[in-house]
């Protein structure tokens, strides 16, 4: 994925790697407008967890990776310049998105006031493929998905130049998780840089990171905001908990541990929805659904902050969770029936993390 980077850093949340004409995919190069570039790829960007991942490979395979760690380091530098220079554009340290699934998190009911404000042209065409390869109950509706590809056109129109793109996107939203992450991920690239002798990483970049966090801080807990009606977005949902990987404050974290006590309590936790909020779907991906990379993050941000006891309590109702119901994309939080694709690999690659460095 990074040397599939734009010229300006973006990393893209697809790489396609063999185009072959007999294979249906769907959204594919034409539908990003990138046909006919090397690498063809998506103009969108995705959660910058990279120097995490990277900093964890040098921790667990030491000298023997060294060389492997130094060889990504430019292009993670690249990337998190790239992040607070043309996605923070109130210059208040929060990242803000073009697109929902640059959250990773695609039709969760946070984006739901900022995209529908809004209608996209009726002409609009698009082909999807997801609602007859997988349930469509458990898939974004097609409102959902003009909205999305309406967005994807907005970047094309742009020649993919970001400050164009921001400036005339409909849709632009302070993200706190990714924001969270990418805090995260700076302290991983300053570490990597300190152990491998390597000028990666900044100091400034982290505390207006810090600083983004606290603009997303209201007395509800953390919450989006939304750039072009000024103010901050009140759904909750799984991404408030995010921010527990990051360098935040006590009191901050204890309040977040009193609403993961109290909002999201169901028989298979995390969804990603209180089950009390109206917006709450079990079964209908981000809208409520429990998905096991949020409950790593999660148990990963309480052991940070000291919570081991509830870490070790959210890594065995996970681990229990994929032994029930196998590797499967997202969970049922009251049921645990699987839904999604099966033997997802993201699922099957944090249960061998949390098997092989369970909380202590």
């Amino acid at each position: 994925m990074l040397h599939a980077a734009w010229p300006d850093g973006n990393v893209p949340h697809i790489r396609f790697s063999a185009l072959d004409p007999s294979v249906e995919y769907a959204p594919g190069p034409t539908f990003w407008g990138t046909q006919g570039m090397s690498p063809p790829r998506s103009s969108i960007t995705q959660p910058p967890v990279a120097a995490v991942a990277a900093s964890f490979l040098l921790e667990r395979g030491g000298s023997t990776v060294e060389d492997e760690v130094l060889a990504l380091l430019p292009a993670l530098e690249a990337w998190h310049q790239f992040l607070l220079k043309e996605r923070d554009p109130l210059d208040d340290g929060a990242v803000a998105l073009l697109h929902p699934w640059e959250s990773g998190m695609d039709n969760a009911p946070r984006w739901d006031a900022a995209l529908m404000r809004w209608e996209p042209p009726e002409e609009l065409a698009f082909k999807r493929v997801d609602t007859s390869l997988g349930n469509p109950e458990e898939r974004p509706h097609d409102h959902e998905y003009r909205r999305y590809a309406w967005l994807v056109e907005q970047v094309r129109r742009a020649d993919f130049r970001q400050a164009r793109a921001v400036e005339r996107s409909p849709f632009l939203v302070e993200d706190v998780a990714f924001t969270a992450i990418l805090a995260w991920a700076e302290e991983a690239l300053l570490d990597l840089g300190r152990r491998l002798d390597c000028r990666v990483g900044s100091n400034e970049r982290l505390s207006a990171l810090k600083r983004g966090l606290e603009h997303l801080w209201t007395e509800n807990g953390f919450r989006d905001f939304d750039i072009r009606v000024k103010q901050h977005v009140s759904q909750a949902g799984a991404w408030e908990l995010v921010p527990l990987v990051a360098p935040i404050s006590q009191s901050h974290t204890a309040r977040m541990l009193e609403r993961l006590d109290s909002e999201y309590r169901a028989r298979w936790p995390i969804p990603t929805v209180p089950p009390c909020d109206s917006s709450f779907e079990p079964r209908r991906y981000w809208r409520g659904p429990t998905w096991v990379n949020v409950n790593w993050l999660v148990i990963r941000g309480l052991q940070r902050h000291g919570f081991h006891r509830q870490a070790r309590l959210l890594a065995g109702r996970t681990l229990d969770l994929v032994e029930t119901s196998g590797f499967r994309e997202h969970f049922n939080p009251h049921t645990g029936q699987g839904g999604g694709a099966p033997d997802f690999t993201w699922t099957a690659a944090l249960v061998l993390d949390l098997v092989m460095n369970p909380p202590p």
